[in-house]
């Protein structure tokens, strides 16, 4: 908010800013706004309990680095995003024969544990799909809207992203207000005790974190948090560096193995044409299964993200199967 208030106000004073505990705290008021204790008006910094603007951007710019750390051996855990349990939930059902299955069979929860995705979260995500009109229920069956769910396919990702979290969206945590102000890159945390920035709760911190946006480090008993690659795309429409990389390993065994956290749609695809074999540290896909037809098109993606592509695998695909 603009107090109106210049630092030619503020000059008149001009003395140097104290060396001492209230020094120390300085950086978290001039990022967390609100109260400035009476001390700073004699060091030129505040003028009746207010902070002249230019001032205050004129130190967060100088406190920057204070605030800021990078931690490049740091490596995002590798986990399902609730968006990415709504995908594998509904290739769990188009892969039905009918396009249904019964949530009391043993066959669903075998096809729940192969997916990583556990019985007590499966209401949520069905809620959640049919807000979104993909799915239906019925006398203990879950049905797929065959219509929506292709018409849900052909919808460009980030539109997708942002009806699934069309909540968050809308009412976006106090970090990512803080991000925007400080123009933050992807691989920089803040300080979220020195920001002033509250996270609220320990529920609130752990909802923030299930949702996938968000990541938090502990580190020097300080807390910091940045936006995860889902976050950037979401908030930012910024496709994330990691996103474009070869990430995908490929085996000798016509197996390919995924992050959680890659690029949804180099998943998605996957689970088309492929079949999903464990869930564990990476999601494993069994590429023996893929048609002939689909090969151009998986080549033409393990090219671009897979970190090598065996030879034996690379003649298979472009050779044998090609010409089947």
């Amino acid at each position: 908010m603009e107090t109106g208030i210049t630092s030619s106000e503020a000059a008149t004073k001009n003395k140097l800013i104290p060396r001492d505990s209230l020094q120390e705290k300085l950086p978290t008021l001039v990022f967390a706004g609100g109260y400035y204790p009476r001390e700073l008006e004699e060091y030129s910094v505040v003028i009746d309990g207010r902070m002249p603007d230019d001032v205050r951007l004129m130190l967060q710019r100088a406190f920057r680095q204070t605030i800021i750390s990078k931690f490049p051996q740091y490596k995002s855990p590798s986990r399902h995003t609730p968006f990415l349990q709504c995908i594998l939930l509904l290739d769990l059902l188009q892969k039905q024969e009918k396009r249904s299955i019964g949530m009391r069979t043993r066959k669903f929860r075998t096809e729940l544990k192969t997916r990583g995705l556990e019985a007590n979260i499966v209401p949520r995500l069905i809620h959640k799909l049919q807000m979104l009109d993909l799915i239906e229920t019925q006398k203990s069956h879950l049905f797929l809207h065959e219509q929506q769910y292709r018409l849900w396919l052909e919808t460009p990702m980030h539109t997708r992203m942002n009806q699934y979290y069309q909540s968050e969206l809308s009412n976006p945590p106090e970090m990512i207000l803080k991000v925007v102000e400080l123009k933050a890159e992807p691989d920089e945390w803040l300080c979220l005790d020195m920001l002033g920035t509250r996270i609220g709760s320990v529920v609130e911190g752990k909802a923030l974190l299930e949702m996938g946006i968000v990541e938090f480090k502990e580190v020097d008993m300080q807390t910091y948090g940045r936006l995860s690659n889902l976050g950037w795309y979401l908030y930012f429409q910024r496709e994330p560096h990691e996103w474009a990389q070869p990430m995908i390993l490929v085996s000798a065994d016509f197996e390919a193995f995924v992050p959680h956290n890659y690029d949804p749609e180099a998943i998605e695809y996957l689970l088309h044409i492929s079949k999903l074999k464990n869930t564990g540290y990476f999601l494993v896909f069994d590429l023996n299964v893929v048609a002939s037809k689909e090969t151009k098109s998986l080549m033409e993606l393990l090219n671009k993200r897979a970190m090598a592509v065996p030879d034996v695998v690379r003649f298979e695909l472009t050779n044998v199967r090609k010409s089947q």
